[in-house]
């Protein structure tokens, strides 16, 4: 969506028809993974209440969108977009493996790891990108 709100001067009408098309298909893509990430990782009661967070910050975003969109520079919302995108994606790439581990036990074995860790003298593991 970036390039398509950049480029929106030299890009034909069914251009930008297809790349509204990609983003959509993408950005819905990534929420049907994080939905079923988030059931794997998390205890119900951490789940509802992230839920309830995301919601509340979802209505915010669409009350500020017609502004943002209104205001007439394409390159800004492309921009804010894209930004956006990339924070979710880093703080996807810090969420724990679920592999072999019961269904809302992934955050707390791996508190109970960290714990341990500090308890043993060695130092805490840093949570990278990979």
């Amino acid at each position: 969506m970036f390039v398509a709100c950049v480029l929106k001067d030299n890009l034909t009408w069914s251009t930008m028809v297809f790349f509204a098309f990609l983003s959509r298909a993408s950005e819905m893509a990534a929420i049907c993974l994080t939905w079923i990430i988030t059931a794997e990782l998390l205890s119900t009661d951490m789940r509802s209440t992230g839920h309830a967070a995301a919601n509340s910050v979802a209505r915010f975003g669409a009350f500020l969108s017609p502004f943002l969109v209104n205001q007439g520079d394409l390159w800004v919302v492309g921009t804010c977009l894209i930004v956006v995108s990339i924070v979710a994606a880093v703080f996807g790439c810090t969420l724990p493996e679920t592999h072999g581990i019961e269904l809302g036990k992934a955050i707390i074995l791996e508190e109970e790891e960290e714990i341990r860790r500090i308890e043993s003298g060695l130092s805490p593991r840093s949570r990278g990108l990979w």
